[in-house]
């Protein structure tokens, strides 16, 4: 029995220098709000405006990973595996909301004054605001289900994997920082780090994944079938439109392979064979009907078909 199940664990420690285009990259960017032209601008680390502001030198990233888990192989070809794991994030960098509104996008000509000599309104900025705290469990079974002719590999994968900001007792973000100048303004907090930027940390991936792959080899031939499930996302904090939950989704992915000589293979198939598309935006989170789909699960390209030939040497 011993040697058919094996208990497995894990601690590391890390870090992330921030990238390049964190600390360095410049933008400003003009749109349309209300019928009025508004530059925004991303404005880099070290800039004066944030130096003005109260942004802090953008340092690493620092983590802390366990994970646990067993592998047990009760028979030959019949295999479970099943991993839990934690990840704390501490000083993530994160990308404001736009500073010089206020939570309802109204402006606030004091901080907006800031931004004036760089021919902007408003300005986001990197910045070391946040924790987060990441838990998950990955399980898998195989199994190698031999025929007189041929090898069906059948394979059953499972995530389950979430991520947490670190909050007051209050539900309010743990900020790491937060500009002195900036306490002034009391919703300047919904807007620093807001529910839209939250979404995309905390709900805007599926907590759910799943994945069952069928692969058949006989002779020359190989056989792939592939079913992922992707599971609800919540997309929320829009500075228009409205919260919206994105129900959950299958892709069937197919292939065939043939073996023309042991070293040159080619293939044909089809990724997203049934052409599953996520729910439908609603109106109001869709930039007024220009994008009718937001890649929350499988993309927005639908069907996609290839032929591949591939050389080994």
């Amino acid at each position: 029995m011993a040697d058919k199940f094996a208990l497995r664990s894990a601690f590391s420690t890390g870090f992330r220098a921030p990238s390049l285009q964190q600390s360095y990259f410049n933008n400003i960017a003009t749109d349309v709000v209300d019928g009025v032209l508004l530059n925004s601008g991303i404005f880099r680390n070290n800039s004066d405006v944030a130096n003005a502001i109260g942004i802090q030198k953008l340092k690493q990233e620092t983590s802390t990973n366990l994970s646990a888990g067993f592998t047990w192989n009760p028979i030959s070809d019949l295999s479970f595996s099943v991993d839990g794991y934690q990840i704390n994030i501490d000083n993530r960098v994160i990308l404001t909301g736009n500073l010089g509104n206020d939570s309802y996008g109204d402006p606030v000509a004091e901080i907006r004054d800031f931004f004036k000599p760089y021919n902007a309104q408003t300005g986001r900025f990197f910045t070391n605001a946040i924790n987060t705290k990441t838990k998950g469990i990955d399980a898998v079974v195989s199994y190698k289900w031999r025929f007189t002719k041929g090898v069906l590999d059948i394979s059953l994968a499972y995530n389950h994997n979430q991520t947490k900001i670190d909050r007051n007792n209050d539900g309010s973000i743990k900020y790491n920082e937060f500009p002195e100048f900036l306490k002034k303004f009391p919703d300047q907090k919904d807007v620093f780090f807001g529910p839209q930027e939250q979404s995309l940390i905390e709900t805007n991936t599926p907590l759910d994944k799943g994945a069952l792959r069928l692969n058949y080899a006989v002779n020359k031939w190989n056989f792939l079938l592939g079913n992922t499930y992707f599971g609800e996302v919540t997309r929320n904090g829009f500075p228009f439109g409205v919260a919206q939950k994105h129900s959950p989704k299958v892709v069937t992915d197919l292939s065939v392979g043939y073996n023309i000589l042991s070293n040159l293979t080619l293939t044909v198939g089809a990724s997203n064979l049934l052409n599953v598309y996520p729910d439908l935006q609603a109106y109001g989170n869709s930039y007024f009907g220009v994008f009718k789909y937001a890649p929350v699960q499988m993309g927005t390209t639908g069907s996609y078909y290839f032929g591949r030939l591939s050389f080994r040497l």
